[in-house]
């Protein structure tokens, strides 16, 4: 990949997370009014590009890791309280049952799709009982404004495979998830939240 476009997904991925919800505090919004943090929590942020969410949550935890497979955007998270680990989430490097909180927002769609029952596979194994994953995604109905959103999604950051909440659900509950909420956003409710407990 070259460096302009490694810079260009950088930007654009700056932009995205800041409007997917409509605007960033909106996202941030849904993840406080979703999720309660203690001192005591782990938290790993799957897919968490340049920090933005960790930023703003480090200091109610006891430790937070930003994982993301784009060595570029981990360079411009520059929190020193923040730990970074480049890396793959299909294959999470990360111990059995050691992570209290395990986020995943805006990030699943980006993924081959053939890696998405892997990487359930995975937050259920580090996740500790009782633990909690929380996830935004969208997915688009089949309208002529979606088609032309989609398009221009993978003009920029490549192909996408967007799941419907149904899908991740099902994957879910295979794997001894009780889910908590499912929330849909925005005015065609095309962005999901799912909140779930792992057994």
């Amino acid at each position: 990949m070259s460096k302009f476009s490694r810079y260009t997904i950088s930007k654009f991925y700056d932009f995205a997370e800041k409007h997917y919800i409509r605007d960033y505090e909106r996202a941030l919004l849904v993840i406080r009014e979703q999720l309660v943090f203690n001192e005591m929590d782990i938290v790993l942020d799957i897919g968490g590009g340049t920090g933005f969410i960790l930023q703003e949550i480090y200091k109610d935890v006891f430790i937070t890791i930003n994982m993301d497979a784009s060595k570029n955007m981990l360079q411009q998270l520059k929190n020193k309280n923040i730990f970074k680990i480049q890396g793959d989430g299909a294959f999470l490097p990360l111990k059995n049952k050691s992570i209290s909180i395990v986020l995943l927002i805006n990030v699943l769609h980006h993924i081959h799709e053939k890696n998405h029952r892997l990487i359930f596979q995975e937050i259920s194994r580090i996740l500790k009982k009782n633990g909690t994953f929380f996830m935004i995604d969208l997915y688009y109905p089949m309208t002529f404004m979606a088609k032309i959103f989609t398009i221009i999604e993978e003009f920029t950051l490549g192909k996408t495979y967007h799941k419907p909440s149904e899908k991740i659900l099902e994957i879910l509950n295979e794997l001894s998830f009780t889910i908590k909420m499912v929330t849909y956003m925005g005015k065609n409710k095309w962005i999901y939240s799912i909140k779930a407990i792992k057994k």
